[in-house]
């Protein structure tokens, strides 16, 4: 899990997103317990979830958080 707690860092850093990263160098998010839906409702996994921005990097635009 730390492996893809850093890679989501960087992830982070490299977009711009302060509030989500600063949660995440915190502690106050606990990435287990994060569910990523997919547009046809299934579940994507965080690792394919990271993977994907660090493919396209330009594809992560904003964070909503609920």
């Amino acid at each position: 899990m730390q492996l893809l707690t850093n890679r989501l860092v960087e992830v982070l850093r490299n977009a711009g997103e302060n509030e989500l990263l600063q949660l995440l160098l915190d502690g106050r998010i606990d990435l287990t317990k994060i569910v990523i839906l997919k547009e046809d409702g299934s579940v994507m996994s965080l690792e394919e979830l990271i993977a994907f921005f660090e493919a396209n990097p330009e594809a992560f635009i904003s964070l909503i958080r609920q």
